[in-house]
């Protein structure tokens, strides 16, 4: 479909085509190292637009990154017909009921992810990011009543080990 509706039948087939795909190690690896650069990129321009420009506004920082990434996500889909975006423009008011909690809880995490960062090191910074993690699989274990599979809680206990090992020399740096 065009427009920025729905998908049409064409869309939905070819996005559950894709989904069902089985990519090699390779990709794989290339994606998270991919996802891992990125977010080291974007936490040290943060570090460094609050550190040493002294910018103080961590909702106009994130509402700027937002539009940006919104902008060029519009601007690939125009240029390749990548559909990276695929909504409804004017959504029904039931749909913003139902996610307008989870976007407020997102963006409260993100803003406070940013003053964080703000008033921390960022290996510091890193071990609370980590611990967030950690905080999300206890929560879904104590309300969802779902266990986290032994390979995820290895994962998680990496990560955590990494971020404690990272900011062991301290806040400052």
């Amino acid at each position: 479909g065009g427009g920025g509706g729905p998908p049409t039948r064409g869309v939905a087939h070819a996005q559950a085509a894709h989904a069902q795909q089985h990519h090699s190690p390779a990709a794989k690896l290339l994606a998270a190292l991919s996802y891992g650069g990125v977010s080291l990129c974007i936490t040290l321009f943060n570090k460094m637009v609050f550190s040493w420009y002294g910018f103080a506004f961590p909702c106009v920082l994130t509402a700027l990154q937002i539009s940006l990434t919104l902008a060029l996500m519009l601007v690939l889909r125009a240029t390749t017909g990548t559909r990276l975006l695929d909504f409804d423009p004017l959504p029904r008011w039931g749909t913003l009921k139902k996610v307008l909690p989870l976007t407020v809880t997102w963006w409260v995490y993100v803003v406070s992810g940013l003053i964080a960062l703000r008033h921390l090191s960022v290996p510091m910074f890193s071990v609370f990011r980590r611990a967030t993690t950690l905080l999300v699989m206890v929560g879904e274990w104590a309300v969802l009543d779902k266990t986290p599979t032994p390979s995820n809680v290895l994962s998680v206990a990496l990560m955590m080990l990494g971020g404690l090992v990272a900011g062991a020399p301290g806040p400052m740096f």
